[in-house]
C-alpha cells in the first residue's frame, strides 16, 4: 500500500516536470514521448526484476527475492537522487486565462 501511495504521488510529478519547460504547440508531443519513456522504464523494469528473479531453486527462494528487494531498493534510491538533482522546475510561458461569464446548465425544454 505505502508503495502504491508513493507510485501514484510520484508519477504525475514526474509527469508535470517532464513537459514544464516545453513551448505550448509542442506539449501534446512532449506528453506522448514522456508517456512512451514511461511504459519503456516499466518494462525494461520488469525484464530486469525477471531476470534478477529467474527460476529459483526451493531452498534458494528467500536469497533470491531479497537480491530482488535490493535491486529494486536500489533503483527507488537512483530515482530519488535523480529526481533531486533535477533541482526545481517552473513553467516558462504561464500565460493568464481571462475570467469569462460564468457557464450556464443547459437549458431543457419540455415539449409535452
Amino acid at each position: 500500500m505505502l508503495g502504491g501511495a508513493g507510485i501514484g504521488l510520484a508519477l504525475p510529478a514526474f509527469g508535470s516536470a517532464a513537459v514544464a519547460e516545453l513551448p505550448r504547440p509542442r506539449f501534446a508531443t512532449g506528453v506522448a514521448v514522456s508517456s512512451c519513456f514511461r511504459q519503456i522504464g516499466a518494462v525494461v523494469g520488469v525484464a530486469l526484476l525477471v531476470a534478477v528473479l529467474g527460476t529459483p531453486s526451493p531452498g534458494q527462494i528467500l536469497t533470491t527475492f531479497h537480491r530482488c528487494w535490493a535491486v529494486i531498493a536500489g533503483t527507488g534510491l537512483a530515482c530519488a537522487v535523480i529526481s533531486l538533482a533535477l533541482g526545481r522546475i517552473r513553467a516558462r510561458q504561464v500565460e493568464t486565462i481571462p475570467a469569462g461569464p460564468p457557464a450556464r446548465a443547459a437549458e431543457t425544454h419540455d415539449h409535452g
